[in-house]
């Protein structure tokens, strides 16, 4: 979890629902020890505080880092760095793994993003990035049960599936006085994108 929502309080909360939490931390956070912030240590060395389940730590590599966990205490692993063995807590060595797959899932939502305007609708961001990282999900599933089709063929076939079950009318809201003109079938038949080759010249398709 990232620092900005990470507090003591919410890894209480959290545990009390049995459900482990750990990532960085902001020493300012309520009820983190003073110690944690005002303690100066040297490079490589590490303090904790634990209370209950919940450990929080401040660690030193080239600078300062704080940490909170309900999974870890603040017990050392040897990793290799550029040819050398360092020690550093197991908690700095699983967060980074985990965050380093984050970072590889966020990069793959941005090849094919949803398209996102500016504006105060932080809900929708939040719903459209939900959006994308269930259906990221579900492809990496069906790719780990045999699936052969790309990202995009996958993310293709689901729209045409959402296109053919939501394209009848009844599912359009419409205000007014209804029109008494038909409508022309071009509005109102089946219509699927389709993938057009690229070519030297440039080329409208309507």
């Amino acid at each position: 979890m990232d620092n900005f929502y990470n507090s003591p309080q919410l890894a209480d909360l959290l545990v009390s629902k049995k459900t482990d939490v750990y990532g960085t931390l902001r020493a300012n956070r309520k009820e983190v020890p003073k110690e944690l912030s005002t303690t100066k240590i040297l490079k490589g060395e590490v303090i904790g505080f634990q209370r209950g389940k919940v450990a929080v730590m401040k660690w030193k590599d080239k600078k300062e880092i704080c940490l909170l966990s309900s999974i870890y205490g603040v017990e050392t692993v040897n990793v290799q760095n550029r040819g050398e063995t360092i020690s550093k807590p197991k908690l700095v060595h699983e967060y980074n793994d985990t965050m380093g797959g984050v970072d590889r899932v966020d990069q793959h939502l941005a090849d094919y993003t949803l398209p996102r305007k500016r504006g105060k609708n932080y809900y929708k961001k939040i719903f459209f990035y939900l959006f994308d990282l269930a259906l990221w999900n579900s492809f990496v599933l069906y790719s780990k049960t045999g699936g052969t089709k790309t990202a995009l063929e996958y993310r293709m076939d689901i729209v045409k599936l959402i296109m053919e079950k939501y394209h009848h009318s009844e599912f359009c809201s419409a205000t007014g006085r209804p029109s008494v003109i038909p409508t022309p079938r071009r509005l109102t038949g089946r219509h699927f994108p389709e993938y057009t080759p690229g070519t030297e010249k440039k080329k409208c398709n309507v």
